[in-house]
């Protein structure tokens, strides 16, 4: 969206109106774009493809965080490694989120 407005191909009514997004929040976007640029939209969590390959930063209990690669060719034994590294992210993930959930209960059971 800020791309769209900077290369000057929509106007910010424009943009905002086909994205249901607020002025104000898009007008935040292109302030922080024009201050630091790509790194303005660089979160936790984000994809980044490099050449040949995604990565994923993962949080890991305990350990700060990890990155999971995965290849971005589409050959079968490619697709399957994907998949299976995907499965993979899930399963660390859905993990993670039992651990957290169980950590809330305990934290909510004891006594302050």
């Amino acid at each position: 969206m800020v791309r769209l407005v900077m290369d000057g191909e929509k106007t910010p009514s424009q943009v905002c109106h086909e994205n249901r997004v607020s002025k104000s929040a898009l007008y935040r976007w292109l302030q922080d774009f024009a201050m630091r640029g790509e790194a303005a939209f660089q979160r936790y969590g984000q994809y980044q493809r490099g050449p040949n390959l995604l990565t994923i930063p993962v949080l890991s209990a305990g350990t700060g965080s990890a990155e999971t690669l995965i290849a971005a060719d589409h050959s079968q034994a490619s697709l399957e490694a994907r998949l299976a590294d995907l499965e993979r992210l899930c399963g660390r993930l859905a993990l993670e989120n039992f651990r957290l959930k169980q950590a809330l209960a305990e934290a909510e059971q004891s006594p302050p």
